[in-house]
C-alpha cells in the first residue's frame, strides 16, 4: 500500500481514547451463583399438563402427590402455586377424602408456618388453603394436633386471641388441646395471658396442662437471676405482672376442675410472689385454696402429692405447713402428723419444724414452750418461724428466752418482723429491727427479695402511721444502709413522698426520686410502667406526685409545682388526660408559658413514639389554650398553638365553636388583620352569632365606621342581630364615648330586633364607659327608664367604676349571674 493511501486509510479510521486502547483488558467478574432451592413439588407440573381423563387423572395426581410430599426437600413459594393447581385437578376427578384433606392440610400448615417465622418474611395463605381451613372449621370430629394447628395458622396470620376465640366458640375443646398448643407456642406471659383473656368467662376451660406450663414458665424467668426492685426493661420479669395474672385467675376459677397437685403448687408460688412483692389480693386467694383444701375428703390426695415429692424437695410441705398453721389447725394438725409417719421419707429438719409448731400451738404456758423448744431445737429461723404462726406476743417472754440462748439470724427476724407488720404494729417492728441490729445481723449481705421485701415493707408501715416526715428520715435510713438493693420499692417511695409533701419537702421529694427510681433518658419511650394494669403500685406515686403539683399554691411564682411536674416526664408515661388539668392550673396561676411548655412536649412526644403511647392534643386541649392565651393577651402562646394546630393532621376539621375560640384569641390580641382574614376563611363554611359578636369586638379595636358597616351587612352572612350581637353592638357605642346613640340604639332594640334591655345590659353599658361622667349619665338613664334593670345591676356587685383604658379589658360584657 502507498503513502498516500495509507493516510486516507487511517483519516476515517473511527477515533478511540489512547488509554483505554492501551491498558489491559478488563476480565469479566465471576459472580457466584447460588443454585435455586429445589422444589417439592415440580415433579408434579408435567403430570397438571397431561390429557387423562378426570378421575383417571386426579388419581394419578394423588399418587404422584403423596409420593412427593414425602421427599426431604423443603417447601418454597413455588410448591405452594403448584400444590393449588394440582387440588384443582384433583377435585375435577375424585376430591380428596376426609383423611387425605387433614394430611395435606397438616403439611401445607407446617410448611407455611415455617416460612412466616423466617424473619422478614411476609407470606399470603394460598387459596387453597383458605379453602381447606374453611371446610375443617365445619367438622366436630378434629383430634387435638389438627386443631393445634388450625390456631397456630390463625395466630401467624392474626393474632392468638382471634384464632383462639374463634374455636372456642363453635366446639369443646379436647382435654389436652391447651397442653399441645402452648407446648408450640412462644414462651412468654402474653401467650398465657391472652389465653386467659379467651377464656375468662369460662376459666374452666383452663386445664392442669396450663397452669403447670405456667408455673414452669414463672420459674424459668428467675432461674438464673432473682427480680430487681424495678424490673421496667424487661416487663417479662415484671413480679407483679405475674401476680396479676396469677391472682386473677384463682380469683375468678372455680378450683374444682384443677388437681389437687395443681393447687398446691399454685399456692406455693403465689405464696412465694407475696414474700417478693405485695399484691393486694394474695392473701385472699391464698385462703381461698386452703379453705378448699382444707377437707377431710381431699386430705388423702394432699398426702399423696406431699409423698411424691422428690426426697430433697420440701419446699412444698414447707409452704403448706406454714400457711395451714396461721388459720386452719384441722389441715395442719394433719400435716404434722402426716410427717412424723413417714420419718423415712421426711427430713430430720422438717421432722424438727413439725415438732415446733405442735409446741408453739400446745396448751402449755409460755414458760413451758420455751423451755420445750429449746430442747426440741437448735436452730433459731425454725423457732422463731413456728412462733410467726401463733397469736403469742412475736417479742414476748418466748422470744426473750429463745434469743438470749440460742442466737438470732437475718430470717429469724424477718419471720417476727412479717408477723408484726401483718399485725399493724409498727411500733414492735421497728423495735425487733433494732434488736436485730444490736445482735449485728448481717442485713445488707443478704439478696434474698423475701428479706428485702420485708424491709421495704418496715419502712412503709412506718410512713402510715408516723406524721412526722423528719422524724420518719433517720428511722428510713438506717433500714436503706442495710438493705442489699440500692433502691426502695414504689411502695415506700409513694408513702414516704406523701408525707414529705404534706410537710411541703419538694426538694427532699425530688431527691429522694432521682435516688429511689432508675436512671433514663426524657425521650426514652420505656418509662416505669404506670400505664398498665400490673403498675398500679407505680401509677399511685404519680398521682401522689401529680396531685401536688397541680394543688400546691403555698408560693406565688409556682416554680416549685413546675420543677415536681417536670419531674414526672423522667420517670413515667403520663396519662393523656392528665395533661389539660396541668394546663389549667398553670393558666389559673398566671404561668400560660408553663401551659405551652406543656403542649409541646404532648406534641414533642406524640412525634417521637405515636399514638401507643402518647396521642396528640385533643380539641379540648386546642379551645382551652387559645381561650386562656387570647384572655391573657398572650401573644405568643396564641401564635404558636395556633400554628400547632394547623399542622396537627389528626384533626380532621375544627368545627365552628373551635374556630369562633381562635377568632376570638386574635380578637383579643386587637390583631385586626389577622381576625378578618380568620373570618373571611370562615363564611363560607358558615358563621354564627357568636362569630359576628368576636368581630364587632375586634372592629371595636379599630374604628367605629368599621363596627357600623359591619353591624348593618349582618343579613350577608345570614344572621339577624340577637341580644349577644345587640350588646357588643352598645359596648362599642360606649368605649368611643358615644353614649347618646347608644342610648338612642336600646330604644329600638326590641322593636326592630326584638332583644330587650336586660341587667346585663345595663351593666355592660355601664363598665365599658372609659369616663366617669358617661357612666353617670348612663346611670341616670337606666334608673329613669329600666328601674327594675338597674336595680338587679347595682345590686349584682358586677359594676366597675371607669378608669383608663387597660389593655386586658376584655370587650365581651359577662353576664349578671357568672
Amino acid at each position: 500500500m502507498n503513502t498516500s493511501s495509507r493516510v486516507i486509510g487511517l483519516r476515517y479510521r473511527s477515533w478511540k481514547p489512547t488509554i483505554p486502547r492501551f491498558s489491559s483488558p478488563k476480565k469479566p467478574s465471576r459472580k457466584t451463583q447460588t443454585p435455586p432451592t429445589p422444589s417439592k413439588l415440580a415433579s408434579l407440573r408435567p403430570h397438571l399438563r397431561t390429557d387423562l381423563p378426570p378421575k383417571i387423572k386426579s388419581k394419578e395426581l394423588k399418587t404422584r402427590l403423596s409420593q412427593a410430599l414425602t421427599s426431604s426437600e423443603p417447601f418454597t413459594a413455588d410448591d405452594f402455586d403448584i400444590l393449588s393447581n394440582t387440588i384443582k385437578e384433583i377435585n375435577k376427578g375424585t376430591p380428596l377424602s376426609d383423611d387425605e384433606t387433614v394430611d395435606l392440610f397438616m403439611v401445607s400448615a407446617d410448611a407455611l408456618l415455617e416460612q412466616v417465622n423466617q424473619p422478614g418474611n411476609r407470606i399470603k395463605m394460598p387459596k387453597y388453603l383458605s379453602q381447606m381451613i374453611s371446610q375443617l372449621l365445619t367438622r366436630q370430629d378434629l383430634d387435638t394436633r389438627v386443631l393445634t394447628k388450625l390456631v397456630l395458622m390463625g395466630a401467624a396470620m392474626t393474632s392468638l386471641p382471634v384464632a383462639l376465640s374463634g374455636l372456642a366458640r363453635t366446639r369443646d375443646l379436647p382435654e389436652d388441646f391447651l397442653g399441645q398448643l402452648i407446648s408450640q407456642l412462644p414462651q412468654s406471659l402474653q401467650t398465657y395471658e391472652d389465653i386467659a383473656g379467651v377464656f375468662h368467662d369460662k376459666l374452666y376451660s383452663l386445664n392442669d396442662d396450663y397452669y403447670r406450663q405456667l408455673m414452669a414458665h414463672i420459674e424459668s424467668i428467675y432461674a438464673e437471676e432473682n427480680p430487681a426492685v424495678h424490673e421496667y426493661l424487661d416487663l417479662e420479669r415484671s413480679v407483679d405482672r405475674i401476680q396479676l395474672l396469677m391472682n386473677s385467675l384463682v380469683e375468678h376459677s372455680d378450683l374444682s376442675h384443677l388437681s389437687t397437685s395443681t393447687l398446691l403448687q399454685l399456692m406455693k408460688m403465689i405464696f412465694e410472689l407475696q414474700s417478693v412483692s405485695n399484691w393486694p389480693t394474695a392473701s385472699a386467694n391464698i385462703k381461698k385454696l386452703l379453705t378448699f383444701l382444707d377437707n377431710p375428703a381431699k386430705y388423702s390426695e394432699i398426702r399423696q402429692v406431699l409423698f411424691a415429692q422428690a426426697l430433697e424437695d420440701e419446699q412444698l410441705i414447707e409452704t403448706v405447713l406454714r400457711l395451714a398453721h396461721q388459720d386452719f389447725p384441722k389441715l395442719a394438725k394433719m400435716l404434722r402428723e402426716f410427717v412424723s409417719e413417714h420419718d423415712v421419707k421426711f427430713s430430720p429438719e422438717l421432722q424438727n419444724q413439725c415438732q415446733l409448731y405442735d409446741i408453739v400451738h400446745s396448751s402449755l404456758s409460755e414458760d413451758e414452750k420455751a423451755k420445750s423448744m429449746e430442747e426440741a431445737s437448735t436452730d433459731i429461723d425454725q423457732m422463731m418461724l413456728a412462733l410467726s404462726t401463733t397469736n403469742l406476743n412475736v417479742r414476748g417472754h418466748i422470744y426473750q428466752v429463745l434469743t438470749a440462748s440460742v442466737g438470732s439470724s437475718a430470717y429469724s427476724y424477718k419471720y417476727l418482723i412479717d408477723k408484726a407488720i401483718a399485725d399493724d404494729d409498727h411500733v414492735k417492728a421497728i423495735n425487733l429491727f433494732d434488736d436485730s441490729l444490736e445482735r449485728f445481723t448481717e442485713w445488707a449481705t443478704m439478696t434474698d427479695p423475701s428479706i428485702v421485701n420485708t424491709l421495704n415493707n418496715l419502712i412503709e408501715i412506718l410512713c402510715r402511721h408516723m406524721d412526722d416526715a423528719m422524724a420518719i428520715f433517720p428511722i428510713f435510713t438506717k433500714i436503706k444502709q442495710n438493705m442489699s438493693t440500692p433502691q426502695c420499692s414504689p411502695e415506700v417511695i409513694k408513702a414516704f413522698a406523701q408525707r414529705m409533701l404534706e410537710q411541703e419537702l419538694v426538694g427532699d421529694t425530688i431527691e429522694m426520686l432521682k435516688r429511689e427510681l432508675p436512671k433514663m433518658s426524657p425521650d426514652s419511650p420505656i418509662k416505669l410502667p404506670s400505664d398498665q394494669p400490673f403498675g398500679y403500685k407505680y401509677n399511685e406515686l404519680f398521682n401522689v406526685l401529680h396531685n401536688f403539683a397541680i394543688t400546691y399554691t403555698n408560693e406565688s411564682t409556682h416554680e416549685t409545682n413546675w420543677v415536681l411536674y417536670g419531674e414526672l416526664h423522667k420517670y413515667f408515661t403520663v396519662p393523656n388526660e392528665t395533661y389539660l388539668p396541668a394546663m389549667k392550673f398553670f393558666c389559673e396561676h398566671n404561668r400560660p408559658n408553663a401551659a405551652l411548655v406543656i403542649l409541646r412536649q404532648m406534641n414533642h412526644l406524640h412525634g417521637l413514639h405515636g399514638d401507643h403511647q402518647h396521642l396528640p392534643p385533643s380539641k379540648d386541649v386546642y379551645k382551652y389554650l387559645f381561650e386562656q392565651f387570647g384572655d391573657q393577651l398572650y401573644e405568643e402562646g396564641v401564635i404558636e398553638v395556633h400554628e400547632s394546630f394547623k399542622m396537627d393532621i389528626n384533626i380532621e376539621q375544627a368545627d365552628l365553636e373551635l374556630q369562633n375560640t381562635i377568632l376570638n384569641a386574635y380578637a383579643n390580641l386587637q390583631d385586626v388583620a389577622r381576625t378578618r382574614d380568620l373570618f373571611l376563611s370562615l363564611v363560607p363554611h358558615g358563621i354564627n352569632s357568636e362569630t359576628a359578636t368576636i368581630m364587632l369586638k375586634a372592629y371595636t379595636y379599630n374604628d367605629m365606621s368599621y363596627v357600623k358597616e359591619f353591624f348593618n351587612n349582618l343579613s350577608q352572612f345570614d344572621l339577624v342581630a340577637d341580644d349577644k350581637i345587640c350588646q357588643q353592638y352598645l359596648i362599642a357605642h360606649v368605649y368611643h364615648g358615644l353614649v347618646d346613640e347608644a342610648i338612642d340604639f336600646t330604644q329600638k332594640m326590641e322593636d326592630e330586633y326584638d332583644v330587650t334591655v336586660t341587667s346585663s345590659t345595663i351593666i355592660a353599658l355601664h363598665n365599658y364607659c372609659i369616663a366617669q361622667n358617661d357612666q353617670k349619665r348612663i346611670d341616670e338613664w337606666a334608673q329613669q327608664e329600666f328601674p327594675q334593670q338597674w336595680q338587679a345591676a347595682s345590686t349584682s356587685g358586677l359594676l366597675r367604676s371607669a378608669t383608663d383604658y387597660i389593655p386586658d379589658t376584655n370587650l365581651l360584657a359577662e353576664p349578671v349571674n357568672s
